[in-house]
C-alpha cells in the first residue's frame, strides 16, 4: 500500500526534510501543518529570521524545501552503497525515431508473446522455455544503447487483463535501462533484466482469489502473498542458466533497507544490488498500473512516492539514481500544458525537464491522434504571462488515451 498524502507530491527540485534540518536561507514550499493555520501570508518563502525558523520547528514535523530557490545548499550525507555510482545517465540522449520504434516494437511484441506463455503455463514449463526468454532478454539488452527511449515508451502500455505479463516485461525493460544508466556492463544488465522478468512468477502458486481481491487483505492472506518470492526462487533455483545474483534478485525483491521486508527480513547491505534495483522498478510499474484494488497513478506521483520512501522501503541511493534516469517527465508520459492542450512526451531534454519535446494530441470522433511536435524549451510564446510548460502529468489511460496506439502512429509519420 502506498500513501497518497500531500507530502508525497514532490517536484523534481524539492526535498522533504525533518524540521531539525531546516536552516535560515532554505526556501519552504510546503509544511506539515495546513498553511492557513500558520502566521505566514504567502505559501512559499525563504526562511529569513530566527522567529520564522523557531515557529516552524515548534509547530511542524517536516517541511518540503525547494533546493533551487534556497539561498543555501542542502545535502544530507548518504552512506556509500556497493556498485551504485553517485550519478546515473539520464534518458535524454536521443529522440524516438521511426527506426528505433520499429525495432523496439518488434522486440516488445515478441517478448510479450513469450512472457504471456511463460505466465500462463509456468507449471508446465521446461528448461527450453526459460532459456528462450533469457536469450530474448539478452538480445534486447544488446540494443539498449539505441532503442532505450522507445522501449521505455512501450512500458507505458497497460492492459488490466494482461497485468502479470506486462508487469514482468516492464520491470525487465526498466531494470535493464536503469542498470545501463548505472554503468553496469551488458552481461549484468541482461541478468537484472532476467531477474525483473521472473521476479513475480512465484505468484502462480498463490490463490487467484487472494491475488485479485479488490479490498484489503486479511493478515492470513497477506502472509500467503508474502510467500511468492520464495515460491519463485524454489521453482527456479536449479535452472543452470540462472546465476546466484539473478536468483537473489528474485528472492529478495521485497526486502527493505529498514529490515521490515520479506521473506528474510534483510536490511541495507545484506540486500544485493540487483534486488534493490528490481524492488524499485517493481513498485514504480505497480503504482502506474491499474490494479483491482487501486487505479493507476501518474509517473510524477510514482516518483514522489518512491522519493518519500527512500531509505526505509527502498534503497536511498538507488531511488535517486532511478529518478535521475527516468526524470520527472519521461517518454510516453501524458501531460497537460499551460495552454490546456494535452500531449505525450517524446523526448525529455537535459536541463529542460519541464520543457520537453511533446506531440500534441488532437481529439477526433474516434479518439485522439498525434498532432504537431512542440519543443517547449524553444517556444517563444507566452500563455498567461509564462512560457508554455507542463502543468499536470496524468496516469496512463487518462481520457482513454492508450500509448500503444501512438507507437503505431509514430511509425506512419
Amino acid at each position: 500500500m502506498y500513501n497518497d498524502s500531500s507530502e508525497n507530491k514532490i517536484w523534481e527540485n524539492q526535498r522533504k526534510i525533518p524540521v531539525s534540518e531546516l536552516a535560515l536561507g532554505h526556501f519552504v514550499a510546503r509544511l506539515s501543518s495546513p498553511w492557513n493555520e500558520t502566521p505566514f501570508l504567502i505559501q512559499g518563502f525563504i526562511v529569513g529570521d530566527l522567529e520564522e525558523l523557531t515557529w516552524i520547528k515548534n509547530h511542524c514535523e517536516w517541511v518540503i524545501i525547494d533546493v533551487k530557490k534556497s539561498q543555501i545548499s542542502h545535502q544530507k550525507p548518504i552512506a556509500d552503497v556497493q556498485n551504485i555510482p553517485k550519478e546515473a545517465k539520464v534518458l535524454r540522449t536521443q529522440p524516438i525515431t521511426q527506426v528505433s520504434m520499429r525495432e523496439s516494437l518488434a522486440a516488445y511484441l515478441n517478448l510479450r508473446e513469450r512472457v504471456t506463455h511463460l505466465t500462463e503455463y509456468f507449471h508446465r514449463l521446461n528448461k527450453r522455455d526459460i532459456q528462450e526468454n533469457i536469450l530474448l532478454v539478452k538480445d534486447i539488452s544488446a540494443s539498449l544503447s539505441k532503442n532505450l527511449p522507445a522501449l521505455v515508451w512501450l512500458t507505458r502500455i497497460k492492459h488490466e487483463d494482461k497485468y502479470t505479463a506486462e508487469h514482468c516485461m516492464n520491470v525487465c525493460i526498466l531494470s535493464m535501462g536503469l542498470a545501463s544508466a548505472l554503468g553496469w556492463n551488458q552481461t549484468k544488465a541482461a541478468q537484472v533484466g532476467v531477474a525483473g522478468l521472473l521476479h513475480d512468477l512465484g505468484k502462480i502458486d498463490i490463490d487467484p482469489v487472494v491475488l485479485n481481491k479488490p479490498g484489503r487483505l486479511t493478515k492470513e492472506e497477506f502472509e500467503l502473498l508474502k510467500t511468492h518470492p520464495m515460491n519463485g526462487y524454489v521453482r527456479l533455483k536449479n535452472e543452470p542458466d540462472l546465476p546466484p545474483q539473478v536468483l537473489a534478485g528474485i528472492l529478495h525483491h521485497h526486502e527493505r533497507p529498514d529490515g521490515k521486508g520479506y521473506p528474510k527480513g534483510l536490511s541495507d547491505f545484506q540486500i544485493d544490488d540487483m534486488a534493490k534495483l528490481v524492488a524499485i522498478v517493481d513498485a514504480y510499474d505497480a503504482i502506474t498500473s491499474d490494479r483491482v484494488y487501486q487505479k493507476a497513478r501518474s509517473h510524477h506521483e510514482a516518483m514522489s512516492i518512491l522519493w518519500t520512501m527512500r531509505g526505509t522501503q527502498f534503497d536511498h541511493a538507488m531511488v535517486e539514481r532511478f529518478i535521475q534516469f527516468l526524470g520527472w517527465v519521461t517518454p510516453g508520459a501524458i501531460v497537460e500544458l499551460s495552454t490546456g492542450d494535452i500531449g505525450v512526451v517524446v523526448q525529455a531534454l537535459e536541463g529542460q525537464r519541464l520543457y520537453p519535446n511533446v506531440r500534441i494530441l488532437i481529439p477526433t470522433s474516434r479518439g485522439y491522434r498525434l498532432g504537431a511536435r512542440w519543443n517547449l524549451s524553444e517556444m517563444d510564446g507566452l500563455h498567461k504571462g509564462e512560457p508554455i510548460h507542463i502543468t499536470r502529468v496524468f496516469p496512463d489511460g487518462h481520457l482513454g488515451i492508450r500509448i500503444e496506439n501512438y507507437a503505431h502512429q509514430l511509425l506512419e509519420d
